[in-house]
C-alpha cells in the first residue's frame, strides 16, 4: 500500500504529465471558447490568443495585430471578465485604429466580415476604402473615413518621409512603420492594375444593360480631360464607377470624344457591350478624314 500510494504521489508531481494535462485542458477551454469570439473587435487582434498564467491567474492574451504594436488584453478565465471586450475597444478606438475604424468594423455583422471589410484594407493602405454592401433585403449602407489633407491636395508619395509627417505619425509610438515613398508608389500603381483587372472582369461578365456617362472639362492649367463612368445594378444595388480619366489635347468635338470613349472601352474588353454603326453622312467623315471602313461607337 505504502509502494502504491508512493507510486501515484511520484506520477502525480511530474512536471511533464502535469504540463501535458494543462496544455489539453487550456487547449480544449480555448476551442470552446473561440465559438463565442464573434464581436468585431477581435478582429483588430490575433485570432488565437496565448494561454498563460499573470500574476498567478489562467488567461488568453489576446495582442493587437497593428505594426509596431504591444499592447496586451488579458481575459481571466478564473473571474467574471472572461467575455468583456471594454479594455479591447478602448484600445481600438484611441490608439492604434481610431474611432472611424471601430464604428465600420462594429457595422459589421461577425469578426469575419469586419476582418475582411475593414481591418485587411486599413493595413493594405492605411485607410478604409468605401464599402458598397446591402445585407440581405436591409438598408444600403456605406463605410468610409474623411480624407486626409494631404489627400485632398495630392501631395505626393515622397510625403511619407518628410520630417513632420514622421514626427506626427511616429508621436507616443517610435515603432510605427513608415513604407517608403518607393514602396508606397509601387503598392498604388499595383492596386491600380489589380482593380483594372477586376473592373473589367465585372463588366466583361455583366449580362445587362451598362450605362455610360462622359465629361470633358479644361483645367485651370489648360489640360484638357475627358472621364467616362459606368452605372449599372449588381445584386440589386445601383453601382457607379469611373471606368477612367484621360487627357485629350484636341477640339472637344463629338468624333474625338467618340474615339476617346471607343478606346477606353477597348482597355476594358468591353467594346461589344455597346452598338457599334458608321457615320451616315460621307461628307462629316471626308471633313475629318475618315475612311469609310472605319466603325465608331456612338
Amino acid at each position: 500500500m505504502h509502494k502504491l500510494k508512493k507510486q501515484k504521489l511520484s506520477s502525480v508531481s511530474n512536471p511533464y504529465y502535469l504540463t501535458d494535462r494543462l496544455t489539453a485542458h487550456c487547449r480544449g477551454t480555448t476551442e470552446k471558447m473561440s465559438k463565442t469570439w464573434t464581436s468585431p473587435v477581435y478582429a483588430f487582434f490575433k485570432p488565437i490568443p496565448i494561454i498563460e498564467y499573470v500574476n498567478g491567474c489562467h488567461c488568453h492574451t489576446f495582442k493587437c495585430t497593428a505594426s509596431g504594436c504591444n499592447f496586451s488584453a488579458h481575459h481571466y478565465l478564473d473571474t467574471g471578465d472572461k467575455l468583456l471586450m471594454g479594455n479591447m475597444i478602448r484600445h481600438v478606438c484611441n490608439k492604434c485604429w481610431g474611432q472611424d475604424a471601430w464604428k465600420a468594423a462594429n457595422a459589421c455583422r461577425n469578426a469575419d466580415d469586419a476582418l475582411k471589410l475593414v481591418v485587411a484594407p486599413l493595413k493594405l493602405n492605411g485607410s478604409i476604402t468605401a464599402v458598397f454592401q446591402r445585407t440581405g433585403k436591409g438598408k444600403v449602407t456605406y463605410l468610409h473615413v474623411q480624407h486626409t489633407r494631404e489627400q485632398t491636395n495630392a501631395w505626393p508619395f515622397k510625403i511619407v518621409s518628410d520630417c513632420g509627417f514622421l514626427s506626427l505619425m511616429k508621436t507616443g509610438r517610435p515603432g510605427y512603420y513608415i513604407l517608403s515613398p518607393s514602396q508606397v508608389s509601387r503598392d498604388v500603381k499595383l492596386v491600380f492594375a489589380q482593380t483594372h483587372e477586376r473592373i473589367a472582369k465585372i463588366l466583361q461578365e455583366y449580362d445587362g444593360c451598362i450605362s455610360f456617362g462622359t465629361n470633358a472639362w479644361t483645367s485651370p492649367n489648360h489640360y484638357a480631360y475627358i472621364a467616362i463612368t459606368a452605372h449599372l445594378e449588381l445584386d440589386g444595388s445601383p453601382i457607379a464607377m469611373v471606368l477612367d480619366l484621360v487627357e485629350l489635347p484636341k477640339l472637344h468635338s463629338g468624333l474625338n470624344l467618340a474615339i476617346a470613349f471607343q478606346n477606353i472601352l477597348q482597355d476594358f474588353g468591353i467594346e461589344n457591350k455597346v452598338s457599334k454603326v458608321k457615320f451616315p453622312i460621307k461628307r462629316t467623315i471626308k471633313a475629318y478624314h475618315v475612311s469609310d471602313s472605319e466603325y465608331y461607337v456612338r
